[in-house]
């Protein structure tokens, strides 16, 4: 029995030079859609998780993007070899740290050359790249028609980095700021485009030295980002949540470059290979079961404890958060009532049938139903397959 690919959507958490294990991820993903497992109907990220979703969506080789990451990242590693003192000076004066970047320039070699997207809409998949816009004080994703150095250049612009406030540009900065992991419009569009996974990293602790003023608002960026991606990931639940874990940090480009897309690479695509087939298993479509007997619902007896506010508010959280079972199929039928002459009463009986199973252990199932006027509860003919 063959299987349709599995519809879904893939989110990716920004981490400026961790973006070599998000490409591991990629790698992966690509795999599967190639050989009609899945199918990725959109793509999301922030910073260096618009670049993964970007390479992701655009349909070629990884090998590709690492290839030329090596190849071009040198250059800009002498660029960003700039002395403390004249990037402080430059940030005092309005300028970016790294004066001498050009991230629109080092996304059209990275990503347009030699045929590749030069457009949003360009993309296999449909694309939420997005920025902060501090204007409008939120995270907005770029049009479809936008050229993808630029929408790539507005979702890195990391403040003081790669911009100032007397740089000459407008107000769309590193999107990461407002929406580090952006699930919210993927979350919406579940049942149209399919499941959410979402590919984040292992949140380390802060640095204890906070007696200068880059550290200090190193620290307060972190902060700030940190308490929105763990919004996000509460949204998506654990079950749907790739974590990786790295010593490669933000701005951490040569050890990216070397054991980045070397040994760690191999090693993050291994992990998330495995997480991503427990995932399908637990997830995806299943050969249809028929029983071979009918069990009537039967109400469980409730229980006189009181159980306090706090187990309740998880148990909720938890429901919302990782659902308990997975639809197979629902069929839905009405049958028009007729009188005794044939005559059309302007009345139906409905029928709902739906099959599922559990994919998580669960103390209580409830469904909520209604039956017709005048109709008993056991008329309804309620019934459960087990």
């Amino acid at each position: 029995m063959s299987l349709e690919p599995i519809p879904i959507q893939v989110v990716f958490q920004g981490g400026g030079a961790k973006l070599c294990l998000l490409m591991a991820v990629c790698d992966k993903l690509k795999e599967y859609h190639d050989n009609g497992n899945i199918i990725i109907n959109r793509v999301a990220g922030s910073s260096a998780g618009a670049i993964a979703a970007t390479m992701l969506a655009s349909g070629k080789s990884l090998d590709v993007y690492k290839t030329r990451l090596k190849d071009i990242g040198r250059d800009y590693l002498e660029k960003m070899a700039t002395p403390a003192a004249k990037g402080l000076w430059n940030v005092f004066w309005g300028h970016p740290y790294f004066k001498n970047i050009d991230l629109a320039e080092f996304f059209e070699k990275l990503i347009c050359v030699e045929g590749g997207p030069r457009f949003v809409n360009d993309l296999n998949a449909e694309a939420l790249l997005y920025h902060t816009d501090l204007y409008a004080l939120r995270a907005k994703s770029a049009s479809p028609n936008e050229a993808l150095p630029k929408a790539l250049e507005k979702s890195c612009r990391f403040p003081f980095a790669f911009v100032g406030f007397n740089s000459g540009v407008d107000a769309e900065v590193d999107g990461g700021l407002a929406l580090n992991l952006p699930v919210d419009e993927l979350m919406r569009d579940e049942s149209k485009k399919g499941s959410v996974i979402g590919i984040s990293f292992f949140s380390a602790f802060g640095s204890r030295d906070k007696s200068r003023l880059l550290s200090y608002t190193q620290q307060l960026f972190s902060a700030a980002i940190q308490g929105g991606v763990d919004r996000s990931e509460a949204m998506l639940g654990e079950n749907n949540l790739f974590r990786i874990d790295t010593e490669i940090g933000t701005f951490d480009f040569d050890h990216a470059l070397n054991e980045g897309l070397e040994d760690q690479y191999e090693l993050a695509l291994r992990r998330f290979d495995d997480w991503f087939k427990d995932w399908l298993e637990k997830y995806g479509p299943v050969v249809e079961h028929k029983p071979d007997r009918f069990k009537m619902l039967i109400r469980p007896a409730l229980s006189p404890a009181t159980i306090p506010p706090s187990i309740i508010r998880e148990i909720d959280q938890s429901m919302k958060t990782n659902p308990c079972t997975h639809a197979i199929s629902v069929a839905a039928f009405d049958t028009a009532i007729l009188d005794d002459h044939g005559n059309f009463q302007n009345r139906y009986r409905s029928g709902v049938i739906m099959e599922f199973r559990i994919v998580r252990p669960t103390n209580v199932m409830q469904f909520s139903f209604q039956v017709g006027r005048g109709t008993s509860f056991a008329g309804a003919g309620l019934g459960a397959m087990r």
